[in-house]
């Protein structure tokens, strides 16, 4: 899928090339925390252990929140594995 023709092999799929050329003029810009917390940055898909798999929105804040906890320092009351 990361080459340079139209279609992924063929298939019905868009290539990557040609979605990024869909750029960036539709991006919400926002710098204020409700807003963050309110818009969709991403639709994820679900694995389906309860039934059908599923699209879950996450917002821009949840991606800054699990930053913030995976990259914060500092003694973890668990055990961290690597």
């Amino acid at each position: 899928m990361f080459d340079d023709i139209e279609t992924a092999d063929g298939l019905d799929f868009p290539s990557w090339r040609s979605l990024l050329r869909y750029g960036e003029a539709d991006w919400v810009a926002f710098d204020d925390a409700r807003t963050a917390a309110t818009t969709t940055a991403v639709l994820a898909s679900t694995s389906g252990t309860t039934g059908l798999p599923k699209m879950a929105a996450r917002s821009h804040r949840s991606f800054v929140a699990e930053h913030q906890a995976m990259t914060k320092e500092g003694r973890k009351l668990y055990e961290v594995c690597s």
